[in-house]
């Protein structure tokens, strides 16, 4: 494998930024040393309301299309999380979290969200507190107060907070509005459009350099390491981000009854009986192509295929309770063309077992397979219960 893992991409990211002199630059404050929150990782944090443009800043910032982008509340669930170099300052990792607020009032999976932002916090070097200026929102005050506090619980360091005020380039931007906030440091920028983000990068610069390294345990980064890269692929709802979690030992995808709950990857090293590590990706359920929707889906879609040219394994993942279905046979094959080894996992195999008719159900599952994964004998099948652990 030549490439770099997902989440570890070295060399400056393209289109980034220099960081020489600017007419405009912010004049810096002092700013109290502390340590690396990660033993050597420079980490910085985007928090703040929902669409108020994290995630097109976090792609800007990283030269990618990594995190989804859509003008809705609640796109981002996940936290998204990208380590790189570049030339002038060497390793440093950016986390794109969830919105936090009134705009996911109505989200069905609001406190899973707001926590995700909250905990991304803990990781945090420097946080970037995103706001839409063209929006004048009543709550932002409380969300800055939620902040400050969330941040003065760390004793070990202080962590600082830049607000940055996004869609600077809208006739309707009003920084005026923003400076009751009561941040030192404020920045007018236009992510879509890379306005203000050279000032951005002067800034975090200049912080991280104040910071003390924390060097990492051994002597290869996490960015020239290389990892076996396995996709964890199925339709919607089949227990991914379940395995996910069970196979990494993190909580780094959210888990709900409701289909659709991982519309991104998400990516996390799991280590194989202590003796070696691999790279899984969490991907978002694959349903057909008239059933997806709009924008969304499809862009998540597109990232899967992407994903699949450089990763080296697919677990597809099916409901044992279900059986095996024509989707599940059309994700197959996907995984076959994008030339992946393939391993099946019949998932829920706890719900299998406590069928009251359990002969029948494993004939019906096996009759279901041989008809629609004919193709695929030779592959090799695990039942699994992702939940619990059970392996049958």
């Amino acid at each position: 494998m030549s490439e770099k893992t997902q989440d570890a991409v070295k060399g400056t990211p393209k289109n980034a930024p220099a960081t020489g002199s600017a007419s405009n630059r912010y004049k810096p404050g002092p700013e109290p040393a502390h340590s690396y929150s990660t033993p050597g990782v420079y980490t910085v944090v985007l928090w703040g309301p929902t669409n108020v443009g994290k995630s097109t800043l976090f792609n800007k910032l990283t030269s990618t299309r990594k995190a989804i982008v859509a003008n809705r509340p609640g796109v981002t669930v996940d936290t998204h999380q990208l380590t790189f170099e570049r030339d002038d300052m060497g390793e440093i990792r950016v986390i794109d979290s969830g919105g936090v607020g009134s705009g996911l009032t109505n989200h069905q999976l609001k406190d899973e969200i707001e926590m995700r932002a909250m905990r991304a916090l803990v990781e945090a070097d420097l946080v970037l507190f995103v706001v839409d200026g063209t929006k004048d929102e009543v709550e932002l005050p409380e969300l800055s107060r939620l902040l400050r506090k969330e941040l003065g619980k760390f004793t070990d360091r202080k962590v600082p907070v830049a607000l940055v005020v996004n869609k600077a380039d809208r006739n309707d931007f009003a920084e005026n509005n923003f400076f009751e906030l009561g941040f030192e440091h404020i920045f007018p920028i236009s992510a879509e459009h890379s306005r203000g983000i050279n000032d951005l990068w002067h800034y975090i610069q200049d912080h991280k350099a104040e910071v003390k390294p924390i060097p990492a345990p051994g002597t290869e980064t996490d960015a020239a390491k290389e990892f076996p890269r396995v996709l964890i692929l199925g339709r919607p709802n089949v227990g991914k981000s379940t395995l996910m979690n069970f196979l990494s030992g993190k909580d780094v995808s959210a888990v709900s009854e409701m289909a659709g709950t991982t519309r991104d990857s998400v990516s996390e090293r799991a280590s194989v009986d202590n003796s070696f590590e691999i790279l899984l990706t969490d991907t978002a359920g694959m349903r057909r192509p008239g059933r997806r929707e709009r924008e969304v889906e499809w862009v998540a879609t597109n990232k899967i295929v992407d994903l699949s040219k450089r990763a080296d394994v697919a677990v597809l993942v099916l409901d044992g309770d279900e059986g095996v279905t024509d989707q599940d046979s059309a994700i197959a094959g996907f995984a076959l063309d994008a030339g992946l080894s393939l391993v099946i996992a019949f998932n829920k195999w706890d719900l299998v077992k406590d069928n009251k008719d359990i002969e029948y159900k494993f004939q019906e599952i096996e009759r279901s397979r041989d008809l629609k994964m004919a193709f695929l004998s030779w592959c090799p099948v695990v039942r699994i219960s992702a939940k619990t652990g059970l392996r049958s």
